[in-house]
């Protein structure tokens, strides 16, 4: 489950009426950087306080990635297609030039 929340000038926020369970609480603000708290268990009638202290910092410093990648595997470049020029061993013998070629 996940519920959103906002807090107030004062930093309060609140979430009522959440099903007894474990928890994790999120807190991300522009130019802070994330805090997250997790293993925060509900039981019945709970009334919990958290309190959160965020550093100063950009929003951007905490990656977070949840799904493993796939194995990255190289790819060869592909290759030219075959030469449509004449190859030196198929050119008659009286018109090979080696002077031409290593030009």
């Amino acid at each position: 489950m996940i519920r959103t929340v906002t807090s107030d000038v004062n930093g309060v926020y609140s979430a009522p009426l959440l099903p007894i369970g474990a928890y994790s609480v999120k807190v991300e603000v522009s130019g802070f950087k994330t805090e997250t708290r997790t293993g925060i268990v509900v039981n019945v009638a709970d009334d919990l306080k958290i309190n959160m202290s965020l550093q100063v910092g950009a929003i951007t410093d905490a990656i977070e990635s949840r799904k493993k990648s796939r194995r990255w595997k190289p790819v060869p470049p592909p290759r030219p297609p075959p030469s449509t020029a004449p190859r030196c061993g198929k050119l008659a013998l009286n018109t090979r030039n080696y002077e031409a070629w290593s030009r």
